[in-house]
């Protein structure tokens, strides 16, 4: 099982990231990538997957990358390491706080959205696809300073 310090440095890295996002959205330099326009809203998988990414270069276990669907269709992604969810668009709903790291109401339920799908996705590639998300990064992380 995954120790309590090593939860807190999942934490650590989410808000720290979450804080670059919403440094480089601020400055307007997001809002020229269409899916990122509406920042937090409809990027949960994009920066589910962005954060994965950030946390294996800082050498932590890779977490699971979660795709859930409610009964009307929606969709929302977040990250789940040994059944702690790692939310970085948890406020795209209107609901506090931005980022989310805690533990599943129902089994295999967030927020509604029942889990549909699990996988890796750190190290996946995107075809042309990626040379968006690889521009989104590089912006990202010039706002990060540890």
């Amino acid at each position: 099982m995954i120790s309590n310090a090593s939860i807190e440095e999942y934490a650590r890295l989410a808000h720290l990231f979450r804080k670059a996002l919403d440094e480089s959205y601020a400055e307007s330099k997001l809002k020229n990538y269409p899916v990122f326009s509406l920042f937090p809203q409809g990027t949960c998988g994009d920066c589910s997957y962005l954060l994965s990414r950030f946390i294996v270069e800082h050498n932590l276990p890779e977490p699971t990358y979660i795709e859930g669907e409610r009964a009307d269709g929606s969709t929302h992604a977040w990250l789940e390491i040994h059944d702690t969810i790692i939310d970085i668009t948890h406020d795209q709903f209107g609901t506090l706080p931005a980022v989310y790291i805690g533990n599943y109401d129902i089994p295999n339920t967030y927020l509604g959205f029942k889990i549909k799908n699990r996988n890796f996705v750190a190290n996946e590639e995107y075809g042309y696809y990626n040379v968006y998300l690889e521009e989104v990064y590089s912006i990202i992380k010039r706002h990060i300073s540890e």
